[in-house]
């Protein structure tokens, strides 16, 4: 296979991976968060009148999102996750060995990933406790009053799908480092075609 088919084939490779470690870890909340909106459209929609909700409505629609809050899947296994970083580290030294013909090494998890990870579940707790706040703080007399709390929710998963894509390319980079690391070359940057703008500002570079 010729350098830039290679080349290609490891960057679905690593868009795989990303996709399957976050169906993962992140589909349970997605689906939950998911079901959640459809629930309270329902609930809103079948409460809304020629005068809209009335105030007993309202309350009752503040307690199912309590309710739905409390019940969003937000466990997270860190040491099963890290072990699936793990594999994008394995993943990225056996691409590197492919694409050099160097020799294979040896890498494990940066301490950045792991910490990166293991404080995770304080970040995403994070967003749900904003969320339980706004909703205090707020009267519900709205669709978009509902949904801005949802919002908020919402950024628990965000956090989640981002940390997965940025520390599953970061270890795969890791590994790729490391078999260029162990033979005594210089590494290039070279960014995935559906790179963030701060990676590109790298591409070309010598490390």
């Amino acid at each position: 296979m010729s350098a830039p088919g290679l080349r290609s084939l490891h960057d679905q490779e690593l868009l795989d991976l990303v996709d399957d470690i976050t169906a993962e870890f992140a589909g349970p909340l997605d689906g939950a968060i998911t079901a959640m909106i459809t629930q309270l459209l329902v609930l809103w929609n079948s409460s809304v009148g020629d005068n809209g909700p009335t105030a007993a409505q309202l309350s009752s629609i503040q307690t199912t999102i309590t309710a739905l809050l409390d019940d969003l899947p937000l466990g997270l296994d860190v040491d099963q996750l890290l072990g699936r970083l793990q594999e994008a580290v394995d993943l990225g030294v056996t691409q590197a060995a492919a694409e050099s013909g160097l020799r294979p090494a040896k890498a494990g998890l940066t301490d950045e990933i792991t910490e990166s990870v293991r404080g995770l579940p304080t970040r995403m707790l994070a967003a749900l406790v904003g969320a339980r706040k706004l909703l205090k703080a707020k009267d519900i007399n709205s669709l978009a009053d509902v949904l801005a709390v949802v919002g908020v929710a919402k950024q628990g998963l965000n956090t989640l799908n981002s940390t997965i894509s940025s520390e599953t390319s970061k270890a795969t980079a890791h590994g790729a480092g490391a078999v260029a690391e162990r033979s005594g070359y210089p590494r290039l940057w070279v960014p995935e075609r559906d790179a963030c703008l701060e990676c590109q500002r790298y591409a070309g570079l010598l490390a």
